[in-house]
């Protein structure tokens, strides 16, 4: 992402083995609550294999 775009997102460094599972279970739920016209869009990558 450039720093001049709209855009947004989160880096977690060294997360908890369990992180990408519970994210991939919570996020659908969470974006219906905050964002109930369906726009955005989320995802759970990981960007370095351990």
């Amino acid at each position: 992402m450039r720093p001049d775009s709209d855009q947004r997102g989160m880096i977690v460094i060294n997360p908890p083995w369990k992180l990408a599972q519970q994210m991939n279970d919570l996020l659908p739920w969470l974006h219906k609550k905050l964002v109930p016209t369906g726009t955005g869009h989320y995802s759970v990558t990981q960007i370095v294999a351990e």
